[in-house]
């Protein structure tokens, strides 16, 4: 008996060792020079990976999608009008992952139910999505720690830059991130290459590329006439 509530609180305190972690990320989209063209970055930020050791935390590896709200509103663009540069995605990796790392671009895809099952945006809609854009370190070596040290906190650190573009350039669209599979360096993971997994992963909201609507007339109209009704109501007050 003595034995196996030996192992039961062994147990529970290995349960109770992992660590709390959260990785933030977010779409940033500005407009390009190009009519109907959006720079859209994927951004991050890291909480609750440090246990002490001084280089824990930071982005190991992890994979981003950004999908298309909309049906047909948007597609992620081309860097080539032909060939196999017309089946990826304009892509500019922040310089903080330029080396050391592994990268993988993204793809220009429509999202297929069966590469994400159970989420809706993989809904094989006719448009084409920004797929698998990737980023991993192999080695983990010690010079990583320090690299993910330095890009984890509250400030907010660009992945890389994609571009979209709107069917119509003066319509509007809504992206949304996904995260796949994001690590963090943890020097006590020896058996995971010193990589383990985010507890808590927060990928945003979507966010809106293209022109804000405009109030209708009719919307305009009923505006004007509340505020004729509050001038009435003003002027018998009085």
């Amino acid at each position: 008996m003595r034995k196996i509530l030996g192992i039961a609180v062994v147990a529970v305190l290995m349960a109770g060792s992992v660590e709390a972690s959260t990785i933030q990320a977010r779409l940033v989209a500005t407009a390009d020079a190009t009519a109907g063209t959006w720079n859209v970055a994927i951004q991050y930020r890291t909480s609750q990976t440090t246990n002490g050791s001084g280089g824990d935390g930071g982005l190991a590896g992890a994979q981003f999608d950004i999908l298309s709200v909309g049906h047909n509103k948007s597609n992620g663009k081309p860097i080539g009008p032909t060939g196999p540069n017309f089946t990826k995605v304009v892509n500019t990796w922040d310089a903080a992952f330029q080396s050391g790392f592994n990268l993988s671009g993204p793809a220009k895809q429509d999202a297929l139910p069966a590469q994400n099952p159970g989420n809706a945006l993989y809904d094989n809609d006719g448009d084409f999505d920004s797929l698998g854009t990737s980023v991993s370190d192999p080695t983990a070596g010690s010079n990583k720690y320090q690299l993910g040290y330095n890009l984890t906190g509250n400030n907010w650190q660009t992945v890389a830059t994609q571009q979209f573009v709107l069917v119509d350039p003066l319509g509007s669209d809504s992206l949304q991130l996904v995260i796949k599979g994001p690590l963090y360096y943890d020097f006590n993971n020896t058996a995971q290459n010193f990589q383990t997994a985010f507890t808590t992963v927060d990928a945003g909201s979507p966010v809106v590329i293209g022109a804000v609507p405009e109030p209708t007339s009719i919307a305009l109209l009923a505006m004007g006439g509340v505020g004729a009704v509050v001038v009435a109501r003003r002027r018998r007050h009085a």
